[in-house]
């Protein structure tokens, strides 16, 4: 599975791999290089939900740097060290923290902040609504739009899209993005100084 999902980890002896829920929930090299391509790039960047740190790395290659955040002690030295492999080492500055306190510590404009919400309740049942995810992205919304230019947000493929431009506000594209015909994610980039409508891709 892993050989398919993340060919570039998967064919160097050096990667480090967690157990296997964060694998299944990690995006897929395709699609983390798709989103690294549909960004502007900069400074700075955050990814407020690291996880194995798969769209951190195609992020970083876009910044010249890029704070990752993971609450998962384990899962975070495991993306530090894979960082390292891949020759980010002096670009990504980890961070072990949840994202919520983590945005209290952020005193200056940040180019792009990037999420990827975790799409399981308590009971490990699959949702997909904004509000249903942790961290529950409404409740910091005006946040992230107030602290970067950009901000991106991964959603699940089953959200309706027209519900979830309404409720963030700010949304200027929408990418679905499928990989062989199937449907993987939705990405949501607002900004807080855009009005006009959103552009669907």
């Amino acid at each position: 599975k892993v050989s398919k999902k993340l060919p570039s980890w998967s064919e160097n002896p050096d990667i480090a791999f967690p157990k296997s829920l964060p694998l299944e929930q990690c995006s897929s090299e395709t699609t983390a290089r798709y989103k690294a391509g549909i960004v502007d790039g900069g400074r700075l960047a955050i990814d407020l939900t690291g996880g194995f740190g798969v769209d951190s790395r195609f992020l970083a290659e876009r910044y010249e740097r890029l704070l990752y955040c993971e609450r998962d002690a384990e899962l975070n030295r495991i993306a530090e060290w894979n960082f390292s492999v891949f020759g980010l080492k002096e670009k990504v500055e980890p961070y072990a923290i949840d994202a919520i306190p983590f945005l209290d510590t952020i005193a200056k404009k940040i180019d792009l902040i990037y999420m990827d919400p975790a799409r399981r309740d308590a009971r490990s049942m699959r949702v997909s609504a904004f509000e249903a995810c942790e961290p529950d992205v409404l409740s910091i919304w005006d946040r992230l739009l107030g602290i970067a230019d950009r901000v991106m947000v991964k959603a699940s493929p089953g959200l309706d899209i027209s519900a979830g431009i309404s409720m963030l506000g700010g949304v200027y594209e929408v990418h679905v993005v499928s990989v062989a015909n199937e449907c993987k994610e939705l990405l949501f980039l607002a900004s807080a100084n855009v009005s006009a409508e959103s552009v669907i891709h």
